[in-house]
């Protein structure tokens, strides 16, 4: 069995579509990396690079990481705020 018969058992066993063969090179990678490797500006490799990690489900986590980094230094400012203004009540 050659790899090819391989992932179309993959596709069949986990219920993938069959007409996303035009979306894969011959080495059943996203064409997009293809696509990554001859691109000559760095906003079209930036763009590919957005594409890939959205099909990866990588952009979800790195957007709930940016969210939760932003949501402490948030609670940071605020704390810092405070202790100042306590500081200050006090004098």
């Amino acid at each position: 069995m050659d790899t090819r018969d391989s992932r179309e058992l993959t596709r069949f066993a986990f219920g993938e579509p069959e007409n996303t063969q035009d979306e894969y090179n011959e080495w059943g990678y996203p064409k997009e990396i293809d696509e990554m490797l001859v691109a000559e500006t760095r906003e079209e490799r930036r763009s590919i690079a957005k594409a890939w990690r959205k099909f990866n489900g990588i952009e979800d986590v790195e957007n709930r990481r940016a969210a939760e980094k932003k949501k402490k230094d948030k609670s940071k400012k605020q704390s810092a705020h405070a202790k100042a203004s306590r500081k200050k009540n006090r004098k």
